[in-house]
């Protein structure tokens, strides 16, 4: 998620892009990935223009590794109905050079969805000023351990949306669902 609409939002989102797709190729690990992505920005943006960036890799065994740059907080969806937080305490990109970047790791069982989102889907606000807000969103996610991915989905937007209810949407409402394991795991 980048600061700012328009053009110099659009144009931020695609240096970042072909920042991180230049910076990967070299397969640097995550932190080191993030240090000299986050160099790259500092150096060519104004201070006012920055990104908010949840990066993961999974592998094979369920081992999920990840920075979060100031994004939302994804949410784990345990198989067993629990909901935990991929908390992380970055700096969103292109605040200050030279910073470290703290890479995690979480171990995802069969059948754990991740859910990743834009913080359109948690700062939603209806009519009356108040916000969709984790709570509830965690709440959801309880509700649909063991869904499909594309189930999972849905139901967060029609929630957000009955929430909204009349009020105009303010933010981008974006979300993913990474299932670790076939969907009947």
């Amino acid at each position: 998620d980048v600061s700012g609409k328009g053009l110099p939002a659009a144009m931020l989102a695609a240096n970042l892009q072909g920042a991180f797709a230049a910076v990967a190729a070299g397969d640097p690990g995550l932190g080191e990935l993030f240090r000299l992505v986050n160099d790259f920005l500092c150096e060519r943006t104004t201070p006012e223009m920055f990104a908010t960036i949840f990066y993961g890799i999974l592998d094979r065994s369920g081992a999920f590794t990840y920075v979060n740059a100031g994004h939302a907080v994804p949410l784990v969806a345990r198989r067993d109905g629990a909901v935990v937080r991929l908390d992380s305490a970055n700096f969103p990109l292109g605040f200050f050079s030279g910073v470290a970047f703290e890479v995690r790791c979480v171990q995802l069982e069969l059948g754990d969805q991740v859910l990743i989102y834009s913080d359109g889907v948690t700062e939603a606000q209806n009519v009356r000023d108040e916000l969709f807000g984790e709570a509830r969103l965690k709440m959801l996610l309880e509700e649909c351990v063991g869904q499909k991915s594309e189930s999972v989905c849905e139901k967060v937007v029609a929630a957000v949306r009955d929430f909204v209810g009349a009020a105009a949407q303010a933010d981008d409402l974006t979300l993913m669902v990474l299932r670790f394991g076939s969907p009947s795991d």
